[in-house]
C-alpha cells in the first residue's frame, strides 16, 4: 500500500509541474511574447531615433528545444523617401534562433545563440543621395546602433552562425524609386561569431564578426542611359576582408551596331566587354552597398576581352566632349581607387569610315594596363596630383607597344602627357586599318622601332615621332579598295618613286625626327586625339619631312 501511495504521490507531483510548465508555455507565448515584441520595437525606433520600425506576425518560444520562431518579420524606415542617407528594408517569412542559452543570461545578461536561419528572405537597400567622402563627419547620436537598441535588456548578444540562404536582394537609387538598378534573386549571406558588445559601440562597429561573405549569382544592373545592361553570374562581398570579387562580368549593348547609334540619336562608339574576374581589394563595401561610392585600394580585371565598334558615317553631334579629368571629377558618385590593373586583355576595334568599302580593323592582343591615382573629390587634389595609365601589348599579335599617360588633376581643360614606342613589326600587317581609311595599300616594308612624346592641350597636341623602318614599298587603291587600274599604277609609281623614302635612316645613316601635330577636334573624345596625334607622326615621317 506504502508503494501504491508513494506512486499516486509522485504522480501528482509530476501532473503538476507538467501542468505548471504547460500554464508557464501558455503565459511565455501569450503575454510574455507580446511584452518582448512590443518591447523590441521600441527599442528599435527609439535607437533609430524614430527612423525605423519593426512589425511582426506571430513570435513564439519553445523553452524544450530553446528556439525561438518569428513569422513574417519587417524592419523597414518608418517613412521611405528621398533621403542623403541610405535606407533599408529587411523582410523574411520566417526567422528561426536556435539553441539559445538560458543560464549565461540569467549570470550576466549574456544571450548566446548557436545558429540563426531565414525562410524567404528579401533586402533592399536605398541609396542614399550624399556623396560619400573619404572622412566624413558624423554625429554620433544620428547613427544607429544594434547594441543601443537591446543594452537595457542585454549585456551583449553572440551568435555562432547566421545563414542567410536564397535571398532577394534589391538596391534602388532613392527611397522613392521603384525600378531597381541592381537586383538578383539568387544570393547568400554567412556571417561567422557574430557579436554585439559595449566594444563594437566604442569602436564605431554595428557589429564584429569572424567571417562575413555575400555571394550573389547571376545578377543584373541597370545603367541609366538604357543603351547597356551589366550583368555577372557571381559576386561575392566581404565586410571583413573588404574584398568584392565578380565572376563573368559582361557590359552587353541593348541594341546592334546598326541601332546603337540611331537608338542614341548620335555618332557614338559601340562597346562590348566581358571580364573573367574582378577583384576589389581593400575596398569599402559598406559604402559601395549604401551610396554607390567607389573606394577602393586596387582593383584587378582578369580574362578582359573588348569588341568596339563605331560607324563615322553617321553625323557628328556638335558637343564639346569634356577631358578625361573633368570626366572623373563630373562622376556624381564619389570615386577613390589608388590603382587598377588589367591582365592579358583582348581588344577588338572597327570603324566605318565615309567612302570605305570595308570596315578598318585594329587589334590588340596580350594588353596589360596600370591606373593609379583615380579620385574625384577636388578638395583631396595637390598640385602635382595626376591620374596615370601605362599600357602595353601587342599589335595585331606582333609588335609590342608600350604608352604612357598623365593627366594632371589640376587642369581644368583637356591637358595631358604621352609617350610610347613599338617594337619590330610587318608593316604590311597595318593595312587592315590603313586600306579603307587612305585608300592605299603597304606593299612591303619591316617597322625596327618607333618612339614619340607629345603634349596635348585645348587646342593641339605638339611632339616628335622617330620612325625606323627599311623597304617600304605602297600601292596606292581606288575608292573600291582595287589596285589594277592604270590610274592607280600611275600613282603607285609616282608614289614610290616621288613622296615616299623606302628607309629611315637613309644611305647616309641620317635619322629622321618628324613632328607630330594635330588640332584638337572639340568633338571627340581624348582617346580620338592621341591616336589621331600619333598618327599625325607617320606620314611626315615616311615623305621624308622633319619637325
Amino acid at each position: 500500500m506504502r508503494i501504491h501511495k508513494a506512486i499516486r504521490i509522485l504522480g501528482y507531483v509530476l501532473l503538476f509541474f507538467i501542468t505548471l510548465f504547460i500554464i508557464f508555455g501558455v503565459l511565455l507565448n501569450v503575454y510574455f511574447n507580446k511584452k518582448l515584441i512590443e518591447n523590441v520595437k521600441e527599442r528599435i525606433s527609439e535607437s533609430s531615433h524614430g527612423k525605423y520600425v519593426l512589425s511582426v506576425d506571430k513570435l513564439s518560444i519553445n523553452i524544450l528545444t530553446y528556439s525561438i520562431t518569428v513569422n513574417n518579420l519587417i524592419i523597414a524606415p518608418s517613412k521611405l523617401e528621398s533621403s542623403p542617407k541610405a535606407q533599408y528594408v529587411f523582410k523574411a517569412k520566417v526567422l528561426r534562433v536556435i539553441d539559445f542559452s538560458i543560464l549565461p543570461y540569467l549570470k550576466g545578461r549574456d544571450l548566446l545563440i548557436s545558429r540563426v536561419e531565414f525562410e524567404e528572405p528579401q533586402i533592399s537597400i536605398f541609396q542614399g543621395s550624399k556623396r560619400m567622402p573619404v572622412k566624413e563627419k558624423t554625429d554620433p547620436d544620428d547613427n544607429f546602433s544594434i547594441y543601443t537598441a537591446f543594452s537595457k535588456k542585454l549585456n551583449s548578444i553572440s551568435i555562432d552562425h547566421i545563414d542567410i540562404m536564397n535571398s532577394r536582394f534589391n538596391i534602388y537609387k532613392n527611397g522613392i524609386d521603384t525600378l531597381s538598378i541592381f537586383s538578383t534573386n539568387d544570393n547568400s549571406i554567412s556571417i561567422k561569431k557574430f557579436s554585439v558588445n559595449p566594444e563594437t559601440d566604442s569602436q564605431n562597429r554595428l557589429f564584429f564578426a569572424e567571417k562575413f561573405e555575400m555571394v550573389m549569382n547571376k545578377f543584373s544592373y541597370n545603367l541609366g542611359s538604357g543603351l547597356y545592361s551589366l550583368y555577372g553570374k557571381s559576386l561575392s562581398a566581404s565586410y571583413i576582408d573588404s574584398t568584392l570579387i565578380v565572376d563573368s562580368v559582361q557590359l552587353i549593348p541593348n541594341f546592334s551596331k546598326k541601332e546603337f547609334a540611331d537608338e542614341a540619336g548620335q555618332q557614338i562608339s559601340r562597346a562590348k566587354i566581358n571580364m573573367a574576374k574582378v577583384s576589389c581589394k581593400k575596398m569599402d563595401v559598406k559604402s559601395f552597398f549604401e551610396y554607390n561610392s567607389l573606394i577602393i585600394n586596387k582593383v584587378d580585371i582578369e580574362g578582359c576581352a573588348i569588341d568596339i565598334y563605331r560607324d563615322n558615317t553617321l553625323p557628328l553631334k556638335h558637343i564639346e566632349r569634356p577631358s578625361f579629368q573633368a570626366m572623373v571629377k563630373g562622376l556624381p558618385f564619389f570615386v577613390s581607387v589608388d590603382s587598377i590593373e588589367m591582365k592579358n586583355a583582348e581588344v577588338k576595334f572597327e570603324v566605318l569610315n565615309p567612302g570605305a568599302s570595308s570596315l578598318g580593323k585594329v587589334t590588340v592582343k596580350k594588353m596589360d594596363a596600370i591606373i593609379t591615382g583615380v579620385k574625384n573629390d577636388t578638395l583631396y587634389y595637390t598640385k602635382d596630383q595626376s591620374i596615370k595609365a601605362v599600357v602595353s601589348g601587342f599589335v595585331f599579335n606582333q609588335g609590342k607597344f608600350n604608352e604612357v599617360y598623365t593627366f594632371p588633376l589640376k587642369a581644368t581643360k583637356e591637358f595631358f602627357y604621352c609617350s610610347g614606342s613599338m617594337s619590330s613589326m610587318s608593316m604590311v600587317s597595318f593595312n587592315p586599318i590603313i586600306e579603307p581609311a587612305k585608300h592605299m595599300s603597304i606593299k612591303s616594308g619591316q617597322l625596327d622601332s618607333l618612339s614619340f612624346s607629345f603634349v596635348a592641350d585645348d587646342n593641339a597636341a605638339n611632339g616628335t615621332m622617330k620612325l625606323r623602318y627599311h623597304d617600304l614599298k605602297i600601292e596606292v587603291m581606288n575608292k573600291e579598295g582595287e589596285k589594277k587600274g592604270f590610274k592607280e599604277k600611275v600613282k603607285t609609281f609616282l608614289a614610290n618613286k616621288l613622296i615616299i623614302k623606302d628607309s629611315n635612316p637613309d644611305k647616309d645613316g641620317h635619322v629622321r625626327i618628324s613632328r607630330i601635330y594635330m588640332k584638337r577636334n572639340p568633338y571627340r573624345l581624348f582617346i580620338f586625339y592621341s591616336m589621331q596625334s600619333v598618327l599625325s607622326g607617320i606620314q611626315p615621317a615616311i615623305e621624308g619631312k622633319e619637325r
